[in-house]
């Protein structure tokens, strides 16, 4: 489950603000994050793995991820300046982990199975009218969202 969330900051943080830095031509920007990933990894590798052997690798991995994407913000604000991006990504990897976390609990919980489906369907409902909410996904296709799983969910009755 933490690996999750190295790919969603990492991964996903690190496509926007690379462009940045691309389209402003300034590469040289990226050989202090790349050099904060590369040591920050070896180092909590060597301190977590021993203790938690491949949960303390993921983790390091994640928080490595996480300070490494941070930089990266910066220098790719720093080279080609985005109004308003960082409130924006803020709130959408808020939401993302608050929902996760959610479900991750449900995945590990000795509930039944009805109960995990309804729960999860219920997260990720509420997931969607969040990002409608916050327009990370347009009125229009959320909406169409909507409308198919409730267009489903009746034609199993």
């Amino acid at each position: 489950p933490v690996f999750v969330y190295y790919y969603l900051i990492g991964d996903i943080l690190g496509m926007l603000y690379v462009n940045q830095i691309m389209y402003a031509k300034k590469m040289h920007y990226m050989i202090p994050s790349n050099l904060i990933g590369f040591f920050g990894n070896i180092t909590l590798n060597i301190l977590l793995i021993p203790i938690w052997g491949a949960l303390g690798a993921v983790a390091a991995t994640t928080l490595t991820s996480l300070i490494q994407g941070l930089v990266t913000f910066q220098l790719g604000q720093k080279s080609y300046y985005l109004k308003h991006v960082g409130k924006k990504i803020f709130i959408l990897f808020s939401i993302s982990f608050i929902f996760t976390a959610g479900l991750y609990y449900l995945m590990f919980s000795e509930y039944s199975i009805v109960i995990k489906i309804m729960s999860k369907s219920s997260i990720i409902l509420c997931f969607l009218y969040f990002c409608v909410k916050f327009n990370y996904i347009p009125y229009e296709n959320g909406f169409r969202v909507f409308r198919n799983v409730f267009r489903i969910l009746k034609s199993q009755k």
